[in-house]
């Protein structure tokens, strides 16, 4: 990232956590490399880029879970969405990483016009996205959604195949995504909770021709 863009990252992991010092070196960090790589990163990572040792990975990646819980501001945040889940580092930061990605923070995530991720914004926050499979979901739908809007015309299947292979787990993590946006759909939108019908459902709300 360039360093205006990490100043503004930092800035926003602070506003929403409320974490300073190496509690909020370590959000900022796991939540920049999971936006990076699609899941929370492996503790080696972690700990070389703090710069730390193992053991006191787990303690900060701990610290920093109690800081946050402990405070208002993230508690406060979650509370706007209604969120609730376990307190655990790994929840936190995929909650973070979601927000980088859905308030276009991160340079690699951006996107022409933020249609469609100002769209999912607007069915799941990113509040309620807090597990591996949750934001796993979320960045195919969120691909897939952004290939349609620039009138690319593969199925949902041919895109999979051709994005993902045949990476296991794929279309479990899609399933888990749509039905957590069936389930936080209040509008009447989405009358069934399975991936087909929802995403299809939300090409249909977006206006991407089939």
């Amino acid at each position: 990232m360039r360093e205006s863009s990490e100043k503004r990252v930092v800035e926003r992991v602070q506003q929403l956590t409320g974490l300073t010092g190496t509690s909020l070196d370590y959000a900022v960090g796991a939540a920049v490399m999971t936006a990076t790589i699609g899941k929370y990163p492996t503790k080696v990572d972690l700990y070389t880029y703090l710069g730390v040792s193992e053991r006191e990975m787990d303690h900060i990646s701990h610290q920093a879970s109690k800081e946050a819980w402990n405070g208002t501001a993230y508690q406060s945040w979650l509370d706007e969405a209604d969120a609730v889940f376990d307190h655990k580092a790994k929840n936190m930061v995929y909650t973070l990483a979601t927000d980088l990605v859905a308030n276009n923070y991160l340079d690699d995530r951006a996107d022409s016009n933020g249609k469609v991720r100002l769209f999912l914004d607007s069915m799941i926050p990113a509040q309620k996205i807090y597990s591996r499979a949750l934001f796993s979901g979320y960045l195919i739908t969120l691909e897939y959604l952004r290939h349609r809007e620039r009138g690319l015309e593969s199925t949902l299947t041919q895109f999979i195949r051709l994005r993902y292979g045949k990476l296991r787990g794929v279309y479990d993590d899609l399933a888990v995504f749509c039905q957590a946006v069936a389930e936080n759909d209040s509008a009447g939108s989405f009358l069934k909770d399975d991936y087909g019908y929802v995403i299809g459902r939300m090409r249909e709300l977006l206006e991407i021709s089939d």
